[in-house]
């Protein structure tokens, strides 16, 4: 005969449900603190992909991305100044880097920017790298505003008025006038235009293409079309003074006519 009492089974039953309780509590924050562990917490592989980045070395930066195991998500990479992977690459003038990133998933228009707001395309402008900035607006960067009219208090982007302006306030349409500028004083004091020189007219003519409604690209259109009629002396050229005298006035036509047109423009 048993001398168990019905209380003592109870109390047995309550015992084991209030154990198996607890064990499944306290598993929980052990599997969310290791998934923020892998989202914050650079690993090797991680801090590789970010010095890649920073020297602009497109062959490791592209094995580390390939490499399924890694599981990288260049978005969910941050540095002490929050600086993704695509941050870093704006900001050394990195374009090869940035197209390479942004194939594997990294938002040009990601809302967090870097510890004080600036965004791919602030740092790519700041980088002082026409082809990094195309990189980015051919990804479709949106161009924020920093217009102090805005309501609320709140830029384009999302960010506070306040934040917005501490991040960068040199727009792509800077970077493309002052290079612009540049490259007339050189040819002026130079007396010659070098065939790069136009290579670069040709890219500031691709940037201000993202400035400019479809129904207003009629005079960038004239302006390639010249660019592609002219053939550029280069400095060994056989051919004779005059010849090249009219081809390198022709190019400061094209050059001085892009300096007005992005004067006309207004974001």
């Amino acid at each position: 005969m048993s001398s168990k009492t019905p209380n003592d089974i109870l109390m047995k039953k309550d015992t084991h449900s209030s154990k198996g309780r607890i064990s499944k509590r306290n598993t929980q924050p052990t599997r969310t603190s290791t998934r923020l562990r892998d989202v914050f917490i650079n690993s090797a592989q991680r801090e590789e992909l970010m010095t890649a980045c920073s020297k602009g070395d497109v062959a490791r930066v592209s094995h580390l991305l390939q490499e399924k195991k890694a599981g990288i998500n260049p978005d969910l990479i941050r540095d002490s100044k929050l600086r993704t992977p695509l941050l870093i690459a704006c900001a050394g003038g990195h374009a090869a880097v940035v197209r390479q990133l942004v194939r594997f998933g990294a938002n040009v228009n990601n809302p967090m920017g870097d510890i004080v707001g600036n965004k791919p395309l602030d740092l790519a402008v700041i980088s002082n790298d026409v082809d990094t900035v195309l990189a980015v607006l051919e990804a479709g960067a949106k161009v924020a505003s920093h217009d102090s009219s805005q309501q609320n208090g709140m830029a384009d982007d999302g960010l506070p008025l306040e934040l917005r302006r501490r991040a960068a306030t040199r727009t792509p349409l800077d970077l493309a006038n002052s290079r612009l500028e540049l490259l007339i004083q050189q040819s002026e004091s130079k007396g010659t235009i070098k065939s790069n020189t136009m290579d670069q007219v040709k890219q500031i003519i691709k940037l201000l293409t993202h400035f400019l409604p479809p129904t207003s690209v009629d005079e960038l259109n004239e302006l390639t079309d010249k660019l592609s009629s002219i053939n550029i002396a280069s400095e060994d050229t056989s051919e004779d003074g005059q010849c090249t005298q009219q081809k390198n006035s022709e190019s400061m036509f094209v050059m001085k006519s892009l300096r007005d047109v992005i004067s006309k423009i207004q974001v």
